[in-house]
């Protein structure tokens, strides 16, 4: 989330190199419920979509899933199925986003994943925006973000909010989306996530330019911050 992609795919593939699943079975029960390989697979396939690589980070999202289901693992499962949708939700694949955001929502009800739950309630409302049922997305945008709010959670804070204001745009509630999107670059700066600073500073220039003339050079400045921070580090073209 530093957005330094080389240094995380480096890491990533010495831990698969590392793995050993009969000698780490035990990792899913005492590293955050699941499956270190699993998270290792989907954190690559962010790494990849990020370094504009989107077939190879859906693979990587598929290999995480299989060995969710090939180790039988119902929480390892579900963690890399929130994963996958939210590789989506960044490809602005509406139809795999909905698809795994409602797989994801029925296992973590089933094994009580509150993070899982969450998240996948706002790529939920997402894809349903997308597919022009706004009013009907910001409800499950809300609850997302209310839920995420409730854990605590700071990682991945703005990357919600950026949804969410999304969701307000096409909505009509431009104010509102100019405040979500407003706290979201506050976050991204207070907490180093410099990852998803070009993607709020593309929704902060989508908002602006929905509003009067005025705001018009602001969005322009916005824009031209994101290509030059993505740019920087070694990100293709928004």
């Amino acid at each position: 989330w530093l957005g330094e992609v080389g240094a995380c795919r480096r890491h990533v593939a010495s831990l698969l190199a590392l793995y050993d699943e009969q000698r780490h079975s035990q990792h899913r029960f005492v590293y955050m419920g699941h499956d270190p390989a699993v998270c290792a697979y989907a954190i690559e396939g962010y790494a990849a979509w990020l370094v504009g690589n989107v077939a190879d980070g859906y693979r990587a999202a598929n290999l995480a899933c299989e060995h969710a289901e090939h180790i039988s693992h119902l929480p390892s499962l579900g963690h890399a199925v929130w994963l996958k949708s939210m590789l989506a939700v960044f490809a602005r694949d509406t139809e795999t986003a909905l698809i795994a955001a409602d797989e994801v929502l029925s296992i973590a009800r089933e094994v009580k994943l509150a993070t899982a739950e969450a998240s996948a309630q706002s790529f939920r409302g997402w894809a349903l925006v997308q597919q022009g049922q706004a009013d009907e997305g910001v409800r499950w945008l809300e609850a997302g973000l209310s839920a995420w709010r409730a854990q605590q959670a700071l990682q991945f804070m703005p990357h919600r909010l950026s949804l969410y204001a999304e969701g307000l745009l096409a909505a009509g509630r431009s104010r509102d989306a100019l405040a979500a999107i407003t706290e979201a670059l506050q976050l991204v700066e207070e907490n180093h996530e410099a990852v998803l600073e070009p993607l709020v500073r593309l929704t902060l220039a989508n908002v602006l330019f929905a509003g009067g003339r005025k705001d018009h050079v602001r969005a322009e400045e916005q824009l031209g911050l994101a290509l030059t921070q993505a740019s920087g580090r070694g990100f293709p073209p928004l």
